[in-house]
């Protein structure tokens, strides 16, 4: 299934314009998620591996024409979406292709928040927002402080609003490799749910059980329909060993994982109808070192281990999927 098959919606609680998909590699196309919100004037970006590149893209599209001003050419509207819709971001982890586009655009952008746990506040501020790296932006860390972007912490497993956005943000802390922390970020507004994983490992995988506690917190939101859409890494093909998946997820893997949740909700209602969820991947890693298109492999490998009934959307840089 692919964008075009949920984009009938008629009353969308959720809109997400991927701006970038991959996992490295292709660097005006990583990782990074626009969340719109019906009503709300401003937008959220999940992640930021690419955002003008992105953003470029879906207007190019005809994605962004239900706010362009009259008369307002294409780069205008392209900067007024960065500059001034984009009112925060929500950062899973601070490598790099999640954070490219945040970075290389700074010098032209304004005043936002900066959404993320402890430690990737703290890499950031460190080891990027710097003056040896990159300027500070920010309002910690090494002076001068521009005071542009201003850092807001996420304590786990609680809710807190976002700034400038009617959505309420919970986070769940996520293995990425070796005890790297990610996060998981469940988005709240009026009971609807949706939910976005950050690069995480497989439990049986990682020895953990960072993705049961997330499953246990969402299974209810399922079992209710109030949980819209699941956006989550896959990085490679099934045919990649485990000791060289440096914390990501195969197809096999991620309905692994999901087929734990299934499981979890059937315990409370064995009727659990999973047709109306909605998984939406990303993070592909694409090779060029390979024979055959991996990227492909992957999404084929995705529709042929969902046995759950759930809809896979594949989507496509900068086309926008109703929810």
């Amino acid at each position: 299934m692919t964008e075009s098959d949920i984009n009938q919606t008629d009353t969308p609680e959720f809109i997400i314009t991927p701006l970038g998909m991959y996992g490295g590699e292709i660097e005006g196309n990583c990782t990074a998620v626009l969340i719109e919100v019906p009503g709300d004037e401003h937008f959220i970006m999940l992640d930021a591996g690419t955002v003008v590149h992105g953003v470029q893209r879906a207007v190019a599209l005809k994605q962004m024409e239900h706010i362009r001003e009259a008369g307002e050419h294409d780069s205008a509207l392209v900067g007024r979406i960065v500059k001034h819709k984009i009112s925060s971001y929500l950062i899973t982890h601070a490598h790099l292709d999640h954070i490219n586009g945040l970075v290389l655009h700074s010098d032209m952008d304004t005043q936002k928040a900066i959404l993320g746990i402890e430690p990737t506040i703290e890499n950031l501020r460190d080891h990027i927002f710097n003056w040896k790296i990159w300027p500070n932006f920010c309002n910690e860390g090494e002076q001068p402080l521009l005071g542009q972007y201003q850092y807001q912490r996420l304590a786990l497993e609680q809710w807190q609003d976002i700034p400038n956005s009617s959505l309420q943000v919970k986070s769940f802390l996520l293995d990425h490799y070796l005890g790297y922390p990610c996060t998981a970020f469940l988005l709240s507004k009026n009971n609807n749910y949706l939910l976005y994983i950050g690069d995480t490992g497989a439990d049986s995988v990682q020895d953990s059980d960072n993705l049961l506690n997330l499953w246990r917190a969402i299974a209810p939101l399922v079992a209710n329909n109030y949980l819209k859409s699941i956006i989550f890494e896959v990085t490679f093909a099934n045919q990649r060993p485990d000791d060289r998946l440096f914390g990501h997820l195969t197809p096999h893997l991620a309905f692994e994982e999901f087929r734990r949740l299934v499981n979890l909700v059937r315990q409370t209602d064995p009727d659990t109808d999973f047709s109306q969820l909605s998984l939406i991947p990303v993070h592909f890693k694409p090779s060029f070192l390979e024979d055959v298109d991996m990227v492909e492999t992957v999404k084929q490998e995705l529709l042929q281990e969902n046995d759950i009934g759930c809809r896979i959307v594949i989507p496509e840089q900068g086309m926008r999927i109703f929810l």
